[in-house]
């Protein structure tokens, strides 16, 4: 059955339509800069389940889900290609924190709002890095030999103390070495025992090859996308034109820590 509405009537009154511009000109003032990398699903799985396809009365996926090859080189087992990486500007907003309870206690689970121009599309698992910003971050890494490479890269930060303008990527440093592992009491400082290039650490005399370090670094804060509330934003104008035309507005989605959701 069809539902045909009557003839809308004729507008006697001026209407207002939202700016495109404005909207634009609003990201591009007090948007941050943020890194985007846009995801696809590596091919070397070679099935998932596809939502889509289950049945109503058996819940049955159409196809088995398979582990990723922790061998490829691309996505190395995560099973996710992150390309495509490009400045954008957005605007943060609105950042929310729900505690959650886990098996060993408890954590919130930081949540943050993004507006982003209408060309960048945002899809599920998207990593935006913060380039203005800058967190600080705690891993263990068993030490290899050469340079390390933690699992951001180290930004040193420029800082004006008391004592003096510092710059500084590592706050802290501590080593544990075999076969004992018993920790350094004294832990190792910049400049002086090792230094920071390029986001990664070198030793100027290294510890024993299978030392566990800690490491506390600044980094950029890296975010994923996880929600799309309002990745559907469209209007209808008709400024300078006989007739209304469509108009694509700012979208906005949600984000989360990408650290919180490994």
């Amino acid at each position: 059955m069809l539902f045909p509405l009557p003839n809308p009537p004729t507008q006697k009154k001026g209407r207002v339509d939202f700016s495109e511009a404005e909207f634009r000109s609003l990201i591009q003032q007090k948007g941050v800069l943020l890194t985007w990398y846009q995801t696809a699903i590596c091919p070397c799985s070679s099935e998932t389940s596809d939502l889509s396809s289950f049945e109503i009365t058996s819940f049955t996926p159409s196809t088995q889900s398979s582990s990723n090859k922790v061998s490829c080189p691309v996505c190395r087992g995560s099973g996710k290609i992150f390309h495509s990486g490009q400045q954008i500007r957005g605007i943060i907003s609105s950042a929310d924190s729900d505690f959650i309870t886990a098996r060993y206690g408890g954590y919130k689970d930081a949540v943050i709002n993004i507006t982003v121009n209408p060309e960048h599309i945002p899809s599920a698992g998207d990593r935006y890095v913060i380039t203005d910003s800058i967190m600080l971050f705690n891993e263990v890494i068993v030490f290899a030999g050469g340079q390390v490479s933690t699992k951001y890269p180290i930004i040193n930060r420029e800082m004006t103390l008391a004592t003096g303008d510092i710059t500084l990527g590592v706050p802290y440093l501590a080593v544990a070495a075999p076969p004992a592992f018993e920790t350094s009491a004294t832990p190792l400082v910049q400049g002086t025992h090792f230094t920071v290039s390029s986001g990664k650490i070198t030793f100027i005399n290294a510890p024993a090859v299978g030392s566990r370090l800690s490491i506390s670094y600044y980094m950029n804060p890296s975010y994923v996308a996880v929600s799309f509330p309002k990745t559907v934003r469209d209007s209808r104008a008709i400024a300078k034109s006989p007739d209304d035309y469509h108009i694509p507005l700012p979208l906005n989605f949600q984000a989360k820590l990408e650290f919180l959701g490994d």
